[in-house]
């Protein structure tokens, strides 16, 4: 990147028109990259103490931020510059990602536990949807415009797309917080972690189908679903899984970590990654995950790209549009 950033980058970049490259800051502001790393712009002109830690979900030119200080934001980029459309602000901080329905709508959720459902014209509320706890998961939808999303709470809800109640799953386990953002399969599976260690899956109607206990470290990090059924997931214990996505076996994992020497009588050094490391894979099948020492590549399958489902990963598809349908 050409441009210093004062603050770490708090979450997931998103790739959008002309392949601009859009990142949220812990100093509170967004980032708009060239695909050659010059810098674009920054929004707001000014700094603030509220983090950005919401990946933005882009439709084309536009993007839709949420951050720490409660706003909502479409944002238009013009180019070296940008412009606001609209700003709304939500109940509580924003540390889940936005997401683009099949309608247009946008989803988004807030600490508070409410599930926001915004007009993409004028930003108007459409409907809330009260949860049980606070929201750190990000949305998934389905072709329907069903929601699926996590609480801290323990539960996996369903919201269906006016705003009505669907299903939930409660995980009645100690350190139950569903952290980890929700995919959906094929036939309407969804998958997601739990900090408890374990990886689940649920039929469309919310019926348990399996869990694989894989760790006793959180598995905070959203689950990637690849062509040839296998689910990938990270763990805070620097480990990638790979999953039977049929009965949810464990195929086999691999510990992500390098010891960087930093010279006699002292520690091998660590990354100060911050983060909650999903997957993602390219068209050769070859998986991409992020630890606390780096950032890897691991050797997959060629038939194990990504799955062509409603949501198969964080944020929809590989360039974390957040937008249903986006390839």
């Amino acid at each position: 990147v050409a441009a210093p950033v004062p603050e770490p980058f708090g979450c997931s970049p998103a790739i959008g028109a002309g392949n601009a490259i859009y990142i949220g800051s812990d100093d509170g502001k967004v980032y708009a990259y060239a695909p050659n790393g010059g810098l674009n712009w920054s929004m707001p002109d000014t700094f603030s103490s509220d983090e950005m830690s919401a990946t933005p979900a882009v439709d084309g030119s536009f993007l839709y931020v949420g951050g720490e200080d409660r706003w909502v934001r479409k944002v238009q980029d013009n180019g070296g510059t940008w412009s606001q459309v609209w700003s709304v602000q939500l109940a509580a901080e924003i540390l889940s990602s936005p997401a683009i329905a099949p309608n247009g709508n946008i989803i988004v959720a807030d600490d508070s536990g409410y599930v926001n459902a915004l007009d993409p014209n004028d930003g108007h509320t459409l409907w809330r949807y009260p949860t049980t706890g606070g929201l750190t998961s990000s949305p998934a939808l389905d072709a329907d415009g069903n929601i699926y999303i996590g609480t801290d709470q323990g539960e996996l809800v369903c919201i269906r797309a006016d705003g009505s109640f669907g299903w939930r799953d409660s995980i009645a386990t100690a350190d139950n917080d569903i952290t980890s953002s929700p995919i959906v399969g094929a036939d309407g599976s969804i998958y997601f972690g739990c900090d408890n260690g374990s990886v689940y899956k649920l039929s469309s109607s919310g019926t348990r189908l399996w869990t694989s206990p894989l760790t006793n470290s959180r598995v905070a990090a959203t689950p990637l679903l690849c062509a040839d059924g296998v689910v990938y997931i990270a763990a805070e214990n620097d480990s990638l899984y790979a999953l039977a996505a049929d009965d949810g076996q464990v195929l086999w994992a691999v510990h992500m970590f390098v010891a960087l020497d930093r010279g006699p009588g002292r520690s091998p050094r660590r990354l100060a990654l911050d983060l909650i490391p999903s997957p993602v894979v390219d068209s050769y099948g070859i998986v991409y995950c992020a630890s606390s020492t780096g950032v890897f590549a691991i050797a997959g399958r060629p038939s194990g790209t990504l799955a062509s489902t409603p949501w198969p990963m964080f944020h929809h598809d590989a360039k974390h549009t957040g937008k249903f349908g986006a390839r």
